[in-house]
């Protein structure tokens, strides 16, 4: 099984979570809501879940095996990683045209 679409949620905020995620796999089956952390010097997926009754977290849907976790996980950092960048460079060209425009106004 191999994930074949994902979509990045990225949260702005200065807490641990840094944004949501949906991927579907075989172009079949989605899941959406997974999770990436940024906590204890370290960036991680948390799958979707629900509180139980008791206030208990229940995962809706997981890896069942470590190495398909580890896919999951590798491929949802990679593309979470990549869009960081992205509107890091974005952010980038955005100030250089505001400097450009400010200059050209200043003369």
């Amino acid at each position: 099984m191999k994930i074949t679409d994902i979509r990045i949620r990225r949260v702005e905020s200065e807490g641990p979570m840094k944004g949501f995620v949906s991927v579907v796999f075989d172009d079949s089956f989605a899941v959406h809501d997974i999770k990436i952390i940024a906590a204890r010097e370290r960036t991680f997926v948390v799958m979707p879940s629900v509180k139980n009754s008791f206030g208990i977290s229940k995962d809706l849907a997981h890896p069942v095996t470590r190495e398909f976790r580890a896919y999951v996980e590798k491929v949802i950092l990679n593309a979470y990683y990549a869009c960081v960048e992205e509107d890091a460079q974005s952010d980038d060209e955005t100030q250089a045209e505001e400097t450009a425009e400010s200059e050209e106004n200043a003369e």
